[in-house]
């Protein structure tokens, strides 16, 4: 899925959700038509550059399938609109050593986003004003690429919620998504070419550099930053974070997660704030209870998978 409300490359060919021509569409419907130097408190980790997941196919706009998948789309939209959200504005210091002398030191965390429930998903959504260039040297919007990557990399995880008085759980799948606005925005991204970004230390792949710095040839890297708007510390070397020390070792490491090796997916621990928070969202609606569990794909799990019917599927 891609950003909601992105700008469009009338040059553009939708390719459906997934892919770097994923069109505004894609947010809400299963297919698509074709489409008309940072701040020490942000500074992260190098992260790795992963070949985009091929996206599913395509509907014609003719097609009846797609008319129907587009009024259903719509009556979506109106629904998730009248719900209450649950805006999150929280700010964590993590303390990071023994790495790299560049790396070591106090940063903080700016975790912004908002939250919402419909009858079946936990909707959580990050608001980000971005700058209108392309993707590479092509005529892609970058914006489509970010958030069509940032969905799928944080697909796969449920919450599960038992109310006060009922003996069952009920599950929530939890659907990260990017929207992009001209204000109001939770944060606001820079577009970094790799051959303009001076890769330091705490450099990235494909121009990446930090939370808000992201790089025009990066499909991967950013889906690690956005785990920071979700209120996550670094995940290597030796982290203090919440008064909890835990030593991690090496960045990249397999089977540790998105904030650890971001071509992974993320771990239940990754969705500890939104698991805090999830009361308050409840109480908005007037239900209490208590959230028994999040659910996440086994550690080690290549991004981009999510659980249906017993087993694990690309998404």
């Amino acid at each position: 899925m891609p950003c909601i409300n992105p700008r469009k490359d009338p040059q553009s060919k939708c390719q459906g959700p997934g892919t770097p021509t994923a069109c505004s569409f894609c947010k809400t419907i299963r297919t698509a038509a074709p489409s008309p130097a940072p701040s020490k408190t942000q500074q992260t980790a190098p992260r790795n550059v992963a070949p985009p997941v091929p996206g599913r196919a395509v509907v014609a706009p003719g097609n009846p399938a797609f008319l129907q998948d587009l009024q259903r789309a719509q009556q979506t939209h109106q629904t998730i609109s009248s719900q209450k959200v649950l805006e999150v504005n929280q700010s964590m210091d993590e303390i990071i050593s023994g790495g790299p002398p560049a790396w070591n030191g106090t940063f903080t965390i700016k975790a912004k986003f908002a939250m919402k429930v419909t009858h079946s998903d936990l909707i959580v959504r990050i608001r980000l004003k971005m700058p209108n260039i392309p993707w590479g040297t092509g005529k892609v919007p970058a914006m489509n690429v970010w958030c069509s990557k940032v969905n799928i990399a944080w697909a796969g995880c449920s919450l599960f919620w038992k109310k006060q008085g009922v003996t069952t759980e009920k599950e929530y799948p939890i659907n990260v998504e990017i929207e992009v606005v001209e204000s109001g925005e939770h944060h606001t991204i820079t577009a970094q070419d790799p051959s303009t970004v001076g890769h330091g230390a705490t450099a990235g792949l494909g121009g990446t550099t930090s939370m808000t710095n992201w790089g025009v040839l990066d499909n991967i890297d950013i889906a690690h930053e956005v785990g920071h708007m979700l209120g996550n510390p670094e995940n290597y070397f030796t982290i203090r974070f919440r008064n909890v020390t835990k030593v991690w070792g090496q960045e990249r490491q397999a089977g540790k997660g998105i904030m650890n090796n971001p071509a992974e997916s993320p771990l239940a621990d990754h969705f500890w704030l939104v698991k805090e928070k999830f009361l308050a969202l409840m109480q908005l609606h007037g239900e209490q209870g208590t959230v028994t569990q999040i659910k996440a794909p086994p550690p080690g799990t290549k991004s981009g998978w999510k659980f249906v019917n017993g087993s694990w599927v690309q998404a």
